[in-house]
C-alpha cells in the first residue's frame, strides 16, 4: 500500500507538474523530488513530520524503515 501511495505522490507532485525532455533531466528531477519527499514534505501519517525527523532515532542514527 505504501508503494501505490508513494508512486502515485510521485506521478501528481513531479512528473504530471514537468515536461522533463530527457532521460537525465527525469533522473534529476526524480532525485530532487525524492529528496524532497524524505527531508521537506510533512506527512500527515508521520503527525506533520518528515520521514527524516521521524525515523531518526539520535544525532546522526536511524533506524531501518
Amino acid at each position: 500500500m505504501f508503494f501505490v501511495r508513494l508512486k502515485r505522490r510521485l506521478k501528481v507532485e513531479c512528473i504530471d507538474q514537468h515536461a522533463f525532455g530527457t532521460g537525465p533531466e527525469l533522473r534529476i528531477g526524480l532525485g530532487r523530488w525524492i529528496g524532497y519527499y524524505n527531508v521537506g514534505r510533512p506527512h500527515s501519517a508521520l503527525a506533520g513530520s518528515t520521514p527524516d525527523e521521524a525515523y531518526r532515532v539520535d544525532e546522526g542514527r536511524r533506524i531501518a524503515a
